[in-house]
């Protein structure tokens, strides 16, 4: 391709062919070369002359527009353009970049999200205006809900508490190259030594208008990535006294919250983790150690943890939402007995108790319970877990509650004519008896509240006794099936009542 024997679309056609080919040899050929190109990445900045380096990134534009990948692999090449962007308009990286992004553009519409992103970069906004307004387009598109995709075009996401404010009607103004330099350079090199002065600066420089540009900055690259500058951040926030800032900060803060969380490559990736700890910790810094609530439309917790309980994303879900907790140790409002706070902690209880979380999951619960002076035997753990229906596909349909009215049953020797005295009686025994149906009900509740802890699943099933919903489903059958069998021995006892009547 570089010696022009095969130009780079006929590159493009070999590689649709291979990777749709049943032969074992193409399909070796077709991941070889994917791995060649995401190698060759390293090298892009310093090693590749500027005719190749735009010949490679046409053709890892075109992997994304030709849907050539997904999945992990689609998450990396999107990964390395963006990362490409967010360098300085002059290097190798960024007209990589510029030039795998313009070749698929007609695909941006598919991810809202990552159009915010590329809003942001100032480096793209002088490089491609053309770009920006169509990414603009696009991101207003989605916040109105009109973004024109089809129902196959669009994924679920796993995380559906988490929701940032609709801020598209804010403008992102971006500073000029050299003032924009000098603000960064300002806030990398930050320190507790040169505090006072470098403050005094950045008043002097900064403008409110380039708040969400110094947001999408502070919280993307350093917030992110240094938690032990969180306190030095904080304090310079509260230096310049910029109310559009914090704002700017918090919104940013819940974006890339939300990006982390529903990102596959988040399970996967221990980096990734610790980012998505690093910001919990930051979230939980800007609002409950302040007094702060964080709204229920912005972080539902108690939704949060559900939905990675679902889709099986624990592992993300309870570290965020642990990190961000801990912080009302340092809160007047928001600790211990605060209700809200408890509501969540009992909710965590239940997973460290029924939901056969890993250890370290285990250990996140702990330490927070120990950072804000709990002590986790004794919280009550809810139940909303083992109250919930299992959600699996193949579950039979859910038997109907027992009919406890006896003139509704098809039974022929059941006089419906009977005399009010006889009627009275039985309403008695089903009513007003230490035996009847009332008392029976609550022991019956009683018992099976303790059902999950009873079930064992016998590990000769193995590789399903370790399967958590053959479990919970298990444990629905025996529940099921005593609730039935009580309800009708109380039932059946009450019908042969009313012939000794």
């Amino acid at each position: 391709m570089y010696e022009e024997q095969i130009s780079i679309d006929q590159v493009i056609g070999l590689l649709q062919r291979s990777s749709k080919s049943p032969n074992p040899r193409d399909q070796e050929i077709f991941a070889y070369t994917l791995h060649s190109l995401f190698d060759e990445y390293k090298y892009f900045q310093h090693s590749y002359p500027a005719r190749e380096l735009q010949m490679t990134a046409y053709l890892f534009g075109s992997l994304i527009q030709y849907e050539l990948i997904d999945a992990v692999p689609l998450g990396i090449a999107v990964r390395y353009v963006l990362d490409a962007l967010r360098n300085p308009a002059e290097t190798n990286l960024f007209k990589f970049g510029v030039t795998a992004l313009a070749r698929f553009e007609s695909r941006l519409s598919k991810w809202p999200d990552l159009c915010r992103t590329l809003l942001v970069l100032p480096s793209l906004q002088e490089a491609r205006p053309d770009l920006i307004e169509t990414i603009r387009r696009i991101v207003a598109q989605a916040d109105a809900g009109e973004s024109g995709r089809s129902d196959d075009d669009q994924v679920a996401l796993a995380f559906t508490s988490i929701k940032p404010d609709n801020l598209s009607t804010e403008q992102v103004e971006v500073p000029d190259v050299e003032h924009s330099d000098k603000i960064l350079f300002i806030i990398n090199n930050l320190a507790p030594s040169n505090f006072d002065a470098k403050t005094a600066e950045m008043q002097e420089r900064f403008q409110d208008q380039y708040s969400r540009w110094f947001a999408n900055y502070l919280v993307d690259q350093r917030v992110s990535t240094e938690p032990n500058n969180h306190e030095l951040y904080l304090r310079f926030l509260d230096s310049l006294n910029r109310k559009p800032l914090f704002r700017f900060v918090l919104q940013e803060t819940f974006i890339k919250s939300a990006n982390l969380l529903n990102a596959e490559q988040t399970l996967s990736s221990s980096s990734d983790r610790t980012m998505l700890k690093n910001l919990a910790s930051w979230l939980g810094s800007l609002t409950l150690a302040r007094n702060r609530p964080i709204k229920h439309k912005n972080i539902s917790f108690k939704d949060l943890l559900l939905e990675g309980y679902d889709s099986q994303r624990l592992i993300v879900a309870i570290p965020f939402v642990c990190k961000i907790l801990e912080h009302g140790k340092n809160s007047v409002v928001f600790k211990p007995p605060n209700p809200w706070l408890m509501g969540v902690i009992s909710l965590l209880a239940e997973l460290y108790h029924f939901a056969e979380l890993r250890l370290n999951l285990k250990f996140e619960i702990e330490v927070t319970c120990r950072a804000l002076e709990i002590e986790l035997d004794k919280v009550e753990a809810t139940t909303i877990l083992r109250n919930r229906p299992v959600l699996d596909p193949f579950a039979p349909p859910q038997l109907p509650e027992y009919v406890l009215d006896m003139d509704s049953m098809p039974m022929g020797t059941y006089d419906s004519g009977q005399s009010l005295e006889q009627q009275q009686v039985i309403s008695q025994i089903g009513s007003a008896s230490p035996s009847g149906g009332s008392q029976i009900s609550l022991q019956i509740e009683a018992i099976l509240a303790n059902i999950p802890s009873l079930v064992v699943v016998n590990t000769q099933l193995a590789p399903l006794h370790a399967n958590p919903v053959f479990k919970r489903a298990c444990q629905m059958a025996v529940e099921r099936a005593t609730r039935e069998a009580s309800y009708c021995q109380f039932n059946v006892l009450t019908y042969f009542l009313t012939f000794l009547l």
